[in-house]
């Protein structure tokens, strides 16, 4: 503004040159400089106006800028208005007045309506907080402006409504730690018995886990027995009574195979039990690592002398676990083993259940318990004389309980109890399925007059096969004993029969319970047309004892037997082959 000025002034010279006295161009004010304060800050005062020489009465300068509006914190001031202009030849008019002053800002505490009016920016519940309380239960109304926890069973912000529609959700409060407050755990959200996913057992009710969640508790096994209706069952007539995987046998459900049916001795009987290598085989009462009975072997002589229980001779993959005990004697702790006898063709060998293979210290009186996982057709110690396509055989495959000390003076009597045997491959059970080696071990026959010997003119693959002769009844039958453990089982074998004309032949599963010396005939296999001279396979699934076997049998016996599907009588109306057998199979199903 003032550079206008000099040229205005300027100008008026070199007119009064030309134009001498007319003094006609009026001087021009120098125009107001003042502007607004900023927020908080007085505004500026104008400038005034120039006299221009020899001219008319120059015009006022124009008004300074009005004052920008004083911004405070926490309040706002109103700009000054601008300046009049000054008069002829005098100063411009005061420049705008001056802006109004800001508002002090709020401190934590005060009351406000948004952040702007705190000195914090923070405006939380209608007070200016000292920090952010954003976030539920949390609350800044209280004198100090301090972000606080709601207090346990309260809301003061409504954050936490209750949901009755989940009888583990919000309760309708705070719970003092900055979250809603939900149902507490261990509170009952569902009363009522219900079955697992896959109806193997049952879960009594479930509970809130103080969460939100309501929690199943953990499922109870139904030990076989389908579950339904949050029940379960107690007896089968069938399979379909069970649980996936599990099978009816003597109307108990069963889902896992033991083939030491006896093994736990709570049958009150030694079935399947022996004394290995002599001594007195007694029940004992006295001692027993579970529920009231073990198996005592007393008068050891010898220190490899001990109880034994009889095992598949099939070779394969087992797990096998023994609880066993000694009484005391010179030794403090002799060492104990369990091992399995495997008596071959012309060799016998030893396999160890135990892990590492060596014994261990046995103090008296103190059960331990001997396991292992074995697989008889790896261990370095089965000779090939073991093995059927050897050509061998298993005559015999024992589990017994020995002592290893050699110095041992004295041998204590030995205790076994809670044997269980696993097959975990699904193996051959028997140990002579081919006959090769020229021996009927394992296999018998029943009925009438019949022998039983091996041909070493028929077979169905090799040079030999199992042959029954001089039959004289059609119930005539080639059998195989099978563990005493509750199973189901796969049968195959190929048959042949030498007569004129093709006969119906069939397998027969037949069982004893302990107690009892009913021998009970299970439903046979379909009966399968053989023709004479042909190589016929025969393939059934049996269970022992079946689903309607007398409740609580446990087996004392169970055999499958090959015979004539056929009623009459032998060389009158019904002629009565020689019967032949060869490459047997039976497995786990």
């Amino acid at each position: 503004m003032r550079i206008v000025g000099l040229l205005l002034l300027s100008l008026t010279v070199a007119c009064t040159t030309d134009y001498e006295g007319l003094g006609s161009v009026p001087g021009s004010g120098g125009a107001g400089s003042g502007r607004g304060g900023s927020p908080n800050v007085v505004g500026g005062t104008g400038g005034g106006g120039v006299v221009a020489a020899g001219g008319t009465a120059g015009l006022g300068g124009a008004g300074g800028t009005a004052g920008a509006a004083g911004m405070g914190v926490a309040g706002t001031g109103a700009g000054g208005a601008a300046g009049a202009g000054g008069a002829g030849n005098q100063a411009g008019g005061g420049g705008g007045q001056t802006g109004g002053a800001g508002g002090s800002p709020k401190l934590p505490g005060q009351t406000c309506a948004s952040g702007a009016e705190c000195a914090t920016g923070f405006c939380f519940d209608g007070t200016c907080c000292q920090s952010d309380c954003s976030g539920a239960c949390r609350s800044c109304a209280n004198a100090t402006g301090t972000c606080t926890l709601a207090p346990a069973r309260s809301d003061p912000r409504n954050d936490c409504p209750a949901d009755p529609a989940n009888a583990c959700g919000r309760v309708g409060a705070c719970n003092g730690t900055g979250a809603c407050a939900m149902a507490p755990a261990l509170t009952v959200c569902q009363s009522t018995p219900t079955c697992d996913a896959s109806h193997a057992s049952v879960i009594a009710s479930a509970k809130c886990n103080g969460a939100g969640t309501c929690v199943p508790d953990a499922p109870t096994s139904c030990n076989g027995f389908a579950c339904s209706a949050g029940a379960c069952g107690t007896a089968c007539g069938d399979d379909g009574d069970c649980a996936a995987g599990a099978f009816c046998s003597a109307t108990t459900c069963v889902s896992s195979v033991n083939l030491a049916g006896n093994g736990d001795l709570e049958t009150g009987t030694l079935t399947g039990w022996s004394a290995f290598a002599g001594g007195t085989l007694t029940l004992s009462s006295a001692h027993a690592h579970g529920g009231q009975l073990s198996v005592a072997l007393s008068d050891r002589a010898w220190t490899y002398q001990g109880p034994s229980y009889a095992l598949p001779t099939g070779l394969g993959r087992y797990t096998i676990s023994v609880w066993a005990m000694q009484t005391g004697g010179t030794l403090d702790e002799p060492q104990l083993m369990a091992q399995v006898q495997l008596a071959c063709i012309g060799s016998t060998s030893y396999v160890s259940v135990q892990m590492g293979g060596v014994g261990m210290s046995a103090p008296a009186g103190t059960w331990l318990r001997y396991a292992a996982d074995i697989d008889l057709t790896t261990d370095p110690v089965v000779p090939a004389d073991c093995f059927a396509n050897g050509p061998g055989l298993v005559k015999s495959a024992t589990l017994f309980i020995a002592q290893l000390d050699s110095g041992e003076t004295v041998c204590p009597e030995l205790y076994a109890d809670d044997l269980t045997v696993v097959s975990t491959d699904g193996h051959n059970l028997i140990g002579n399925p081919n006959f090769e080696a020229g021996v009927t071990a394992g296999w018998s026959a029943t009925g009438g007059a019949a022998t039983l010997g091996v041909s070493n003119a028929a077979a169905h693959a090799g040079h030999r096969s199992l042959w029954q002769s001089g039959r004289t009844l059609p119930t005539s039958a080639i059998m195989y004993g099978l563990p005493l453990g509750a199973a189901r089982y796969l049968t195959s074998l190929w048959v042949m029969q030498s007569g004129t004309t093709a006969h119906q032949l069939a397998l027969l599963p037949l069982y004893s319970c302990i107690g009892s010396t009913v021998v009970h005939f299970g439903a046979p296999s379909v009966a399968v047309t053989a023709p004479a001279g042909q190589w016929t396979q025969l393939s059934a699934a049996f269970v022992f004892p079946p689903a309607d076997a007398p409740a609580g049998c446990v087996l004392s016996q169970a055999s499958v037997a090959l015979g004539q599907a056929e009623t009459g009588t032998c060389g009158d109306t019904l002629e009565c082959p020689d019967l032949f057998l060869d490459d047997a199979s039976i497995t786990l199903q």
